[in-house]
């Protein structure tokens, strides 16, 4: 059967990043591997042909794919989608369904959590993925058509009660076979902290195990994979020549045992892979992170969010002070970068707030930090505080971190200066004397100099307003 995988174009462009756990839109010149539909080519038997259309990727018009389509005929086609673009979304899947009446049409996108959207949607579809690692696609063989199928009792398609199981969050464990790294290899997909331009994207886990209210990802599954199975996906991977790799966990270390047998097996088996990841302090021990380093981790992503630990637990984030700062020594010590992120505008927060949050990520000698402006997404505290306060309707879409397109208020401070307050935090952390001769002399080679220098080139463009 022949898939063909759709990233729909956008106009006005925007650099856009279509998942099923957050929508957004470039802060710099990065453009993240599509590893969504990385992961479901696991779930494809190896004799099925997938064609990519990435819009994004390589810019092109709706009419553009469809002469594409004509051509490839295909069986199966799988659509992401986002809430930041949800109307030119829909009415791009609406003209599939029209012009592929006989193919069967899947869907996934960040705002399905919500009921609305997934209602909106529906009758235009064969169903909506609720992840890209449950669904195997050969069974699609036992129906003579798409008429036949009902996604209503096959694992991995959402129904209207399935994000308000009291067991979403206990860990599965999931297979994939014959992943194809090579259809997502194209060199405009940048991940801003390689050191090479060449990589991929591998998981030991999707999901997350933590339950944070202002997170998209509070509300989805835990799924993880044996490391054995990852490490014959990295022998293949080392064998195509990519040294570098993105682990795209949203929390990497769990389960526990698992990732010590990965990291111990990367390192006997001499990969050399050059890699970075999220990282949640509270999974921090000395052993693991000493691991992490040995076996080519050199940056970790953390979500410190706020200089108010003790105001984030009401958001169900319990980070543990002493971990914390454990980790940033020991990180530091070994030369390990670190990334933070940081929210700007959680409800209840005004000025004074966010400046001390801004003033702490200047002072943790970070080597990277990005500043979200609190968003309404789909299944999160946020939304649905904008929409019982007023700030926002049920059906409103178009909002991300990123704040560009549309930003709607739940803390005590505008619009506007939560704007100028990310503007002003991007600035006095980037543009330090003492910061720029730092990450120089971080630097590995002319590539991961070119990388640097292109995403700092990129974030200072839009910060000034000129995109």
């Amino acid at each position: 059967m022949q898939v063909c995988f759709i990233n729909p174009p956008i106009t006005p462009y925007r650099k856009i990043m279509r998942n099923f756990d957050c929508a957004t839109e470039s802060k710099g010149n990065y453009l993240y591997q599509p590893y969504d539909f990385l992961l479901m080519t696991g779930k494809i038997p190896a004799a099925w042909p997938i064609e990519f259309i990435d819009a994004i990727a390589s810019p092109c018009t709706e009419d553009d794919i469809f002469i594409q389509l004509n051509a490839l005929k295909p069986d199966i086609l799988v659509c992401s989608l986002a809430a930041t673009n949800w109307s030119q979304d829909l009415a791009f899947v609406k003209k599939l369904r029209e012009k592929f009446q006989d193919s069967y049409l899947f869907v996934f996108g960040d705002l399905f959590i919500d009921n609305e959207p997934a209602l909106e949607i529906k009758d235009f579809t064969d169903g909506i993925f609720t992840s890209p690692v449950m669904f195997d696609f050969s069974y699609l063989m036992g129906f003579k058509n798409r008429l036949e199928f009902s996604s209503k009792t096959v694992s991995g398609f959402r129904d209207l009660d399935f994000y308000t199981r009291s067991d979403l969050k206990q860990p599965i464990s999931f297979t994939l076979q014959n992943i194809r790294h090579h259809l997502f290899l194209d060199k405009k997909y940048r991940w801003p902290f390689a050191q090479s331009f060449k990589y991929t994207t591998i998981f030991t886990a999707w999901g997350c195990p933590y339950s944070c209210s202002y997170c998209i990802l509070n509300k989805f599954p835990n799924y993880w994979r044996s490391f054995t199975e990852i490490i014959d996906e990295m022998i293949i991977i080392k064998k195509s020549g990519i040294h570098e790799l993105y682990i795209g966990d949203r929390s990497f270390g769990l389960p526990l045992n698992n990732v010590i047998n990965l990291l111990t097996e990367m390192i006997d088996k001499e990969f050399n892979f050059s890699w970075s990841t999220y990282f949640h302090p509270n999974q921090y021990t000395p052993e693991l992170l000493d691991l992490m380093k040995e076996s080519g981790c050199h940056t970790i992503i953390i979500g410190i969010e706020s200089a108010n630990f003790t105001s984030l637990k009401k958001f169900g984030r319990h980070m543990r002070d002493g971990q914390f700062f454990a980790l940033l020594r020991h990180a530091q010590k070994i030369k390990m970068n670190i990334c933070g992120d940081f929210i700007i505008g959680l409800p209840g927060e005004n000025t004074l707030d966010i400046k001390k949050t801004l003033k702490l990520s200047r002072n943790l000698k970070l080597d990277f930090a990005s500043y979200n402006i609190a968003a309404p997404l789909a299944g999160s505290l946020i939304r649905e505080l904008a929409i019982s306060t007023g700030g926002m309707q049920v059906m409103d879409q178009g909002f991300d971190s990123f704040g560009r397109a549309k930003i709607v208020s739940v803390c005590n401070e505008s619009e506007n200066t939560l704007r100028k307050l990310r503007d002003v935090a991007i600035f006095r952390f980037y543009a330090r004397p003492s910061y720029i001769i730092k990450r120089l002399s971080r630097l590995k080679n002319f590539e991961h100099f070119l990388i640097q220098f292109q995403e700092a080139l990129l974030i200072f463009y839009k910060l000034f307003g000129f995109k």
